[in-house]
């Protein structure tokens, strides 16, 4: 799920150090349409259904923070 999720990432935020940033939405690495791309894959990559009130920068400043949120859902 780990690699999907930084594939999904890297496909989004091309150019981006994702794996080194704790701030993909602070500092405006994960944009509000990135946010929406990257609902909308691991939503159908990986069956989890995000809703809005998990949108928020703690559960998506990171790597770590997505697989999180994602294993919190699964």
């Amino acid at each position: 799920m780990r690699e999907k999720i930084i594939a999904i990432l890297q496909e989004i935020c091309s150019g981006a150090d994702i794996m080194n940033s704790t701030s993909l939405m602070d500092d405006d690495i994960l944009d509000s349409i990135g946010i929406v791309r990257l609902v909308d894959a691991v939503e159908t990559d990986l069956g989890v259904e995000i809703s809005f009130l998990d949108l928020t920068p703690e559960n998506l400043n990171s790597v770590e923070a997505i697989v999180e949120l994602v294993k919190r859902l699964s």
